[in-house]
Formats: C-alpha cells, sequence, structure tokens
C-alpha cells in the first residue's frame, strides 16, 4: 500500500466549498458555490473523461451528498 497522494487528473474548473460523491466509475463534484457541477469518470487508477454536468445559482457551502436506492424519494 503506498501511502502518498498523487494527482492523476484535473476538474474541469477549479471549484471551492464543495461536496464530492463516488458512485460506481464516477466521482461528482457539486459545488457550493457559483462554480460548476462535475462529473469525473475513473477506471482504476485512470481518469478516463472529466465534464461540467451543470450549475446552479445558489450558495450552498459543502453540500451533503448521499446515495440512496433507485425510487427513495418517491
Amino acid at each position: 500500500m503506498n501511502d502518498s497522494w498523487s494527482q492523476i487528473g484535473s476538474l474541469k474548473e477549479g471549484d471551492a466549498s464543495h461536496s464530492s460523491i463516488k458512485i460506481n466509475n464516477s466521482i461528482f463534484i457539486i459545488s457550493g458555490e457559483e462554480y460548476p457541477l462535475q462529473r469525473v469518470e475513473i477506471e482504476g487508477d485512470e481518469v478516463k473523461n472529466s465534464e461540467i454536468i451543470g450549475r446552479h445559482s445558489s450558495y450552498e457551502a459543502h453540500p451533503v451528498l448521499l446515495q440512496v436506492p433507485v425510487g427513495f424519494c418517491v
């Protein structure tokens, strides 16, 4: 096990006050400010794709992200 950090890719834009969650092979970076919402697709230790998936206009520092089963909120 390697106990050091290394950069394997970059976001499309910088971010601050965000939260992130890994779901399957994607890491979603949900901004807490005016920055974009981003998705990073990973495969093993490699970044395959990075994209902006949206924006929001409100300020919510460090939003709480939860992965729930399909139909949970119905």
